[in-house]
């Protein structure tokens, strides 16, 4: 017990209401009871921090220096703990158990009984583990920078109110205190406590919200953010982090939390509030250990050690731009400072050199590594030579030719003389960048596939693969192979590096290589959503713009087309093709059947860009605007004569052809046709398309349904391009099965899934569903292959897919090891099917379900089964009776029923000789069946036979069996 001249604090062993052994503390100001407070009796320490004044109090007080002490379980002594000072406040007409005038004792609570839960007092101290700084991430978040990571929690006090507890860490001496508040955040405090924790205090300026929190990739910020739903809604997302047990556990600990608070605030003295601060204490105690257990025993949203977040669904995806990055990591080689850290070096200059990196004073930390280094300094030697390297690289001129070998140099060294270094692939990244910018694009390709390919975990990476993929990019001009690569890499960064600041500029990329391979709607999507987080790219060139512009233009998506187009034309004024784009702005009013305005636009560019490509589109639009029959012919034979060698002059022949033949003129039409087809026989335009699609459609059903599907493939790889951009339903379903008639699985399933998306889920063929479920087995998507086929046998009539069908779904859930559903779907085929051979060869399949199972017995019925399915087809089937009766015999001898094991081998083998098939296999077999059932002189003659054939393989074993009976009968003699 502890005492001073105003008030005292007792602390006594007593038991709770259920009879658990507690530790009371009661603080006693003169005659009146200040506070009772009971604290779970298997807490490690008890702790007060210093109470805030309260202006409001009728008496204050003196500080005192303090000691108290906590009961040890089980024991009734005493230890005592140094205390801060404390300011208690008296009240007038207190009684019994009385309120408590200000918030800190609320939040003092919280941490003890946090710290006591959480963090045991034996915990084992991190060596240099130290908190450098506390900073704003923008507006509504805090980041933690540490020296290593250390375990820590975040718990919601109130709506306003934030604690963040980290164990094993103290403040650097010095610790940046800046950017404390914002417009959110209103003060940030920072309390040292036994045991070498950190608590830090967040106090918001109005209602936080919903906490999200994680550690970024270098593992040593800790990013707190203030996002999502708000503190009242917070619920909703805290409970997917507890177990169902743990929320029953939390709301039984709140409501008896809640009765007790009730009683306790019957004093009259209380006020509503003073009961809430109450009632708000007690439910934090309670909830953090319900919180304590459950971030053990259930899945978190956010995982403090891998770093990753579990967002709400639906929340827009954020990235990093070339000036603002989501993350303290940027993703290139600027990350080699957070790396390569000289703070632990106790030279001085080291120490000053870093700080100017930091601050971005390149020279000046070039001249103090580089004199360091000349000097003959030795201490951290590693970091010094990368990071001298890396600030000339920063403080060179990047256009000087011999700047740039001269910082290569720097770098080449580094390779030969650290080449096991952590840091070579900041070195490798470097040179890659310099050879980049010296123009030797296949070096700098090199380097930069060296880091991709053998350091995964480098800090630089979205730098690295940015790089590639615009190397690939230009390289994919001339080469199919490297576009796509170039998709995938820009995809790579788009995806996974979202927060760096190559983000946006891979989104770029990515959209327009997308453009490039008709892949309109991603590249549109893509693109559209960078404009509108970033809308500072469409300046940099046209080709997001246009690209957009075009892709929605392709899609037919006239007003979003027009925009863009319109944009391009407006803001570069020196693009070349300025009357190919004014034309397509014709084309969208003319598609939106706004013929005037069409009209307008198609004559100016007519008369502004004569000769031009877009003024012959703009000449074809402008006659398709036309009423006049004798305009609409001038225009198209224009083009017809002056432009013959031009690929709309057969566009105009297919419009002139349609001219005539809706005024009657058939033979005009029929000439113009077959001119056309002379001409021009693989282009048409715009009109002409419907036509050719439908055409194309007909001649594939058509050859499929004759079994011609090689033609099918021949024509389609021909016209690939023209076809794909005609996005055809039936085009892809034509093609997809004849891919899958050619065994070309893969592509197979990519055609066929195209048109499976593009028709509606009731009006799918049959034909579709199986095709893509035999697509989809046979490349290897098995769980998308069951359920292809289920819906297929749920809609077919009874077939021979079907019969497939269930045989695939069989053979799936087989290697799946589901052996009772594969059972099942084997026993469906079989009942379906009406062909003898394609029964035995179910059963066949089936009996090895039961093989896996050891049901021996089972496996016998079923060969016999097979046997008779397989001798009652028509034909002579001899390998397929030979092969079940050779299975069936194998059952036997695993029943150990010998002779029908030799009868079944010997039919096997009779058969066989009959077909003069190869039957050494049965021979042999058929000896082991005879050994085994004691037939000796059976045995040795078939094991004889065996023995005098010439495969060597079989005749080995033979002799080896005659050598063991030959020993045998000796010993059996002797």
């Amino acid at each position: 017990m502890a005492v001073n001249n105003s008030f005292f604090i007792l602390i006594t062993p007593t038991l709770d209401h259920k009879g658990l052994e507690m530790t009371q503390m009661i603080m006693y100001s003169k005659k009146t009871t200040k506070k009772r407070v009971d604290i779970p009796h298997d807490s490690n320490c008890i702790f007060i921090k210093e109470f805030q004044s309260n202006r409001n109090a009728v008496e204050t007080h003196g500080r005192e220096s303090l000691q108290f002490g906590f009961n040890l379980k089980g024991l009734n002594s005493f230890q005592s703990c140094n205390i801060q000072s404390c300011n208690i406040q008296s009240c007038n007409n207190c009684s019994e158990a009385a309120y408590v005038h200000d918030t800190g004792l609320l939040l003092v609570l919280c941490i003890l009984v946090i710290f006591c839960i959480l963090f045991p007092m034996n915990s084992a101290i991190a060596k240099n583990a130290e908190l450098i700084g506390i900073f704003l991430d923008g507006q509504s978040g805090i980041r933690l920078q540490m020296t290593q990571r250390i375990p820590g929690k975040v718990i919601m006090v109130d709506d306003k109110e934030l604690l963040i507890a980290l164990k094993n860490i103290r403040p650097v001496k010095g610790m940046n205190n800046r950017n404390r508040s914002s417009d959110i955040i209103r003060n940030i405090e920072v309390e040292e406590l036994p045991g070498n924790v950190l608590a830090i205090v967040v106090t918001g300026k109005v209602p936080l919200k919903s906490i999200e929190h994680s550690w970024d990739k270098s593992g040593l910020n800790f990013m707190i953010k203030f996002n999502g739903n708000t503190v009242n809604e917070k619920s909703k997302s805290s409970s997917k982090r507890l177990s169902s047990s743990s929320k029953n556990k939390l709301n039984a600990k709140r409501t008896k939390t809640q009765t007790k608070s009730d009683k306790i605030s019957k004093s009259g003295s209380g006020t509503k509030t003073s009961q809430e601060i109450i009632k708000s204490s007690q439910s934090i105690k309670e909830s953090v250990s319900v919180v304590a257990e459950a971030t053990t025993t259930a899945s978190k949203a956010t995982d403090l050690k891998s770093g990753t977040v579990n967002t709400e669904k639906g929340v827009p995806k954020k990235y990093g731009t070339r000036k603002n990055r989501l993350s303290d990591i940027a993703g290139d080689i600027t990350d080699i400072v957070a790396v390569a850290d000289l703070m632990s070096c106790s030279d001085k200059d080291l120490k000053k050199a870093y700080l100017l990196l930091k601050q971005s004073e390149w020279q000046n930390a070039f001249d103090l590594l580089n004199g360091y280094l000349e000097k003959g300094g030795t201490e951290c030697l590693e970091n010094v030579n990368f990071l001298t390297a890396y600030a000339f690289y920063q403080s060179m001129d990047q256009s000087d030719f011999q700047q740039l070998l001269k910082a290569e140099s720097f770098f080449h060294n580094l390779l030969v003389n650290w080449s096991s270094s952590p840091l070579i692939p900041f070195a490798h990244a470097s040179l890659a960048l310099i050879y980049y910018k010296l123009d030797n694009i296949a070096v700098a390709e090199g380097h930069f596939t060296i880091v991709a390919n053998e350091y995964k975990s480098y800090l630089g990476m979205p730098e690295v693969l940015y790089y590639l993929a615009m190397i690939y990019d230009e390289k994919g001009k001339n080469d199919r192979e490297y576009n796509d690569r170039a998709i995938e890499t820009y995809r790579n960064v788009f995806d996974n590096y979202s927060d760096s600041v190559y983000a946006v500029d891979a989104g770029v990329g990515l959209g327009k290589a997308l453009f490039k391979k008709f892949n309109y709607i991603e590249s549109r999507d893509i693109l559209t959503s960078l404009v509108e987080g970033n809308p500072e790219i469409v300046y940099d060139s046209p080709e997001v713009l246009r690209s957009i512009g075009e892709a929605e233009y392709a899609l037919h998506n006239s007003i979003p087309a027009r925009e863009a187009l319109t944009r391009v034309y407006n803001l570069f004024a020196d693009i070349i093709d300025k009357d190919a784009i004014m034309t397509k702005v014709g084309d969208t009013y003319y598609y939106e059947k706004k013929m005037e305005r069409a009209k307008a636009v198609y004559q100016f560019v007519m008369d502004k860009f004569p000769g031009t490509d877009g003024f012959l589109d703009s000449a074809m639009g402008l006659a398709l605007c036309q009423t006049d029959r004798s305009k609409i012919e001038e225009l198209y034979n224009m083009v017809k004569k002056d432009f013959g060698d031009h690929r709309l002059a057969r566009v105009a022949m297919m419009r002139l052809a349609e001219l005539y033949n809706k005024n009657g003129e058939y033979q005009k039409c029929i000439e113009e046709i077959e001119n056309l087809l002379a001409t021009h026989p693989t282009g048409l335009r715009y009109d002409a398309i419907k036509l050719m699609q439908s055409a194309y459609e007909s001649l594939f059903k058509t050859k499929l349904k004759a079994g011609e599907y090689p033609d099918v493939l021949k024509i389609y790889e021909g016209a690939k391009m023209l076809l794909d951009r005609l996005e055809s339903k039936e085009i892809f379903l034509s093609t997809g099965l004849a891919y899958l008639d050619a065994h070309i699985y893969e592509e197979a399933f990519n055609q066929l899934m195209e048109s499976y998306k593009q028709y509606k889920q009731n009006e799918r063929p049959l034909e579709l569903l199986f095709g893509l479920g035999v697509a989809m087995d046979e490349s290897g998507r098995k769980d998308d292959a069951l359920n292809m086929l289920k819906s297929y046998i749920e809609r077919a009539e009874a077939s021979p897919q079907k019969v497939e069908a269930h045989f695939r779904t069989g053979n799936i859930l087989f290697n799946k090891g589901e052996l009772t559903k594969a059972g099942k779907s084997f026993r469906s085929a079989y009942e379906l099917s009406k062909d003898r051979i394609e029964k035995g060869n179910i059963l066949s399949r089936e009996a090895q379900i039961y093989q896996k199972l050891n049901e021996w017995k089972k496996v016998t019925d079923l060969f016999e089964k097979a046997v008779k399915e397989y001798a009652s087809a028509t034909g002579k089937n001899y390998d397929l009776i030979s092969g079940a009766y050779k299975s069936l015999g194998k059952s036997y001898l695993e029943q150990k029923l010998f002779i029908k094991a030799a009868d079944a081998f010997n039919m096997a083998l009779k058969i066989s000789d009959t077909a003069g098939l190869n039957s050494v296999d049965i021979v042999f077999m058929l000896g082991d069946a005879y050994q085994k059932a004691n037939a000796i002189e059976k045995a040795k003659e078939a094991f004889e036979k065996v023995a005098g054939t010439d495969d060597s393989i079989w005749a080995r074993l033979a002799k080896e069996r005659l050598t063991t009976l030959a020993l045998a009968e000796k010993v059996s003699s002797s």
